[in-house]
């Protein structure tokens, strides 16, 4: 997940070597990315085992 001001993004998203399909959300929903970053942080754990 790359977090960043709308002019940032694309630098942003090339430094994190994003690959599509990728999905641009734009807005005050981007505040609660974390909380929805749910299945990321159940797949991190699980990687980890």
């Amino acid at each position: 997940m790359v977090t960043a001001p709308v002019a940032e993004i694309a630098e942003r998203a090339a430094e994190a070597e994003l690959d599509a399909p990728a999905l641009t959300i734009i807005g005050s929903v981007v505040s609660v990315g974390e909380a929805l970053a749910w299945y990321q942080q159940a797949h991190s754990s699980q990687e980890a085992e």
